[in-house]
């Protein structure tokens, strides 16, 4: 992402997220379909390893062609940092994991791991107020755009992973489906987040104009989500799809405003 926006001025972003999005999303079409498929057939530890030859050819793909200027400077590489950021992620990951199932959500595990994951991203927004070249620079939240999109971006990070994860078990417990067609099941999401998205981002390019997307988006995520809300055991297949389709363009349209 970073060499693709370095690589076009800033006027032809929107075309350059476009082209970004359309990779990111077809991801996600495919990903699902292969990860089920490589669960059934071998093992589901292959859905991790699959991703060492394909990140070996990336770096050798752009080894191989892309040739920038390069300019030598010396860096100071947050390493507490970056420690803090993980270890504070890690534990309040381990506290949505193991609470209510090998843990009691009022143990002293539980406590303990959200206490010590909390202060340690709170000591990790310190450090990155003292380093001189933070991770993230603090001072980006100082711009209301920046606060703003970032609120916004947890929201829809939240509804799209919720959705996938939602679904996937939904078709899998309770209507008995393979891994494989419980990937198929996440098509129309992607479809309507692959189309609105490349679509958005052409015509911000074109027009200038953004506000009216992320608005519009938002209010169709919303549909979407109501409608999956509403959903049991006796759901008709077509509005399984339906509604992960309106959630998907709905969605489309906000990330591309938000990335740019």
């Amino acid at each position: 992402q970073a060499v693709l926006l370095d690589s076009y001025p800033k006027e032809k972003h929107g075309s350059a997220m476009a082209l970004w999005g359309m990779g990111v999303m077809v991801g996600p079409i495919l990903g699902p379909i292969l990860g089920g498929w490589l669960t059934e057939a071998y093992n589901w530890r292959w859905v991790f390893y699959i991703n060492v030859p394909i990140g070996i050819a990336a770096f050798i793909v752009l080894g191989s062609v892309l040739h920038l200027p390069v300019h030598r400077r010396k860096h100071k590489i947050d390493w507490l940092g970056a420690c803090l950021l993980v270890l504070g992620v890690v534990l309040l990951l381990l506290v949505t994991v193991w609470g209510g199932q090998r843990y009691t959500w009022g143990s002293p595990q539980i406590i303990g791991l959200a206490v010590t994951g909390t202060l340690a991203l709170v000591l990790f927004v310190f450090q990155e107020l003292r380093h001189p070249e933070p991770m993230i620079p603090m001072n980006m939240f100082k711009l209301p755009v920046m606060r703003v999109s970032s609120a916004i971006g947890f929201v829809v990070g939240f509804s799209l992973f919720g959705a996938i994860v939602y679904l996937s078990i939904y078709m899998q417990v309770v209507r008995g489906a393979t891994p494989t067609a419980a990937g198929l099941q996440l098509l129309p999401l992607m479809i309507g987040l692959l189309v609105t998205s490349v679509l958005s981002g052409r015509m911000i390019t074109r027009t200038g104009k953004y506000k009216i997307y992320p608005i519009i988006g938002t209010g169709l995520a919303t549909v979407g989500l109501f409608m999956l809300s509403t959903v049991n055991q006796d759901t008709s297949l077509w509005f399984l799809s339906l509604a992960p389709l309106i959630l998907g363009a709905g969605l489309g349209n906000v990330m591309q405003v938000l990335i740019i």
